[in-house]
C-alpha cells in the first residue's frame, strides 16, 4: 500500500482539487486494506495524519502570521498588531482552510471504520498462557494460531526500557523462530518444552498462545494486535 507522505498537505502546491484526488486515492487504498483485515500499518497512518491535521487548524492563526504582511497598525485597545497581507497570499491561505475543512472529516470517518475494526478484532482475540508462568514477564515467547489453521507460529519476545522524545516508555520486540503444525503429539505444552530445551537461558519462560477464531493477515493484523494485549499484560498487570 502507498502511504500518504507526511507533509502532503504542503508539499508541491496548495491546490484544493489536486490535494482532494490526493487523500481520496490515499483513502480508497486505506478502506481496500481494511476490508482484507489488514489494520497496520495504514490504522497507525491515519492516526498520524488526523493528530497533525487537528495541529495544522488549531496553529491556523501562526500560519497565517507566517506569511509575508506589512504592520499598518497598534490597536492598544483591543491590543492587536494589523498587517496587511497581499491577495495572493489570502488566496493560498483560503485554499489551504479548504483543504484542512474537507480532509479532517473524511479522515476522521476513515479512522473511525478502522478502530471499529479493531475492536472487533480485539473482542474474539483469545489469549492465554501456557504452562505455570514466572514472576517474570518480560521475555519469553508469543505463539500465534491463526484461524482454524494447525500452524502455530513462535515468536520471542522482549520488553525493554527506551526513551521516546524525552519520555520513558517500555517497548516489546518480538523475533520470528519457527512455525510448528499442531497436533496430539506437538501441543502447545510441548511446543513450550522444545523451546525450553533449545534456548536453555530461559529455563522458565512466560509462554502466551494467542487464537483468533477469523484467519487474519498475521502480519498486518494478528501480530500487532497481539503485541499490544501482550505488551499490556507485561507492563499493566
Amino acid at each position: 500500500m502507498k502511504r500518504l507522505p507526511a507533509d502532503w498537505l504542503t508539499s508541491k502546491w496548495v491546490d484544493f482539487e489536486y490535494k482532494q484526488y490526493q487523500l481520496l486515492a490515499y483513502l480508497q487504498q486505506v478502506e481496500k486494506a481494511f476490508d482484507g483485515n489488514q489494520l497496520y500499518p495504514p490504522l497507525e497512518d491515519l492516526k498520524q495524519h488526523h493528530g497533525q491535521l487537528q495541529n495544522l487548524i488549531e496553529a491556523q492563526k501562526l500560519i497565517q502570521q507566517g506569511f509575508s504582511a506589512d504592520l499598518t497598525g497598534i490597536d492598544l485597545q483591543k491590543q492587536e498588531l494589523n498587517f496587511h497581507i497581499s491577495e495572493q497570499e489570502t488566496t493560498t491561505l483560503k485554499e489551504f482552510n479548504q483543504i484542512t475543512e474537507y480532509a479532517l472529516p473524511k479522515l476522521q470517518h476513515a479512522l473511525d471504520n478502522g478502530n471499529e475494526r479493531l475492536a472487533e478484532v480485539k473482542n474474539d482475540l483469545q489469549m492465554e498462557p501456557i504452562g505455570l508462568q514466572p514472576l517474570y514477564l518480560r521475555e519469553g515467547y508469543l505463539l500465534l494460531q491463526p484461524g482454524n489453521h494447525s500452524d502455530v507460529h513462535i515468536y520471542r519476545y522482549r520488553v525493554r526500557p527506551v526513551e521516546l522524545k524525552g519520555e520513558p516508555f517500555h517497548n516489546l520486540q518480538t523475533w520470528f523462530l519457527r512455525s510448528e503444525v499442531r497436533s496430539l503429539s506437538k501441543s502447545l505444552r510441548q511446543i513450550k518444552l522444545d523451546l525450553i530445551k533449545q534456548f536453555k537461558n530461559l529455563p522458565n519462560p512466560a509462554t502466551w498462545f494467542f487464537q483468533h477464531k477469523q484467519d487474519l493477515p498475521l502480519t498486518q493484523t494478528l501480530l500487532p494486535v497481539s503485541r499490544h494485549f501482550l505488551w499490556k499484560k507485561v507492563i499493566e498487570g
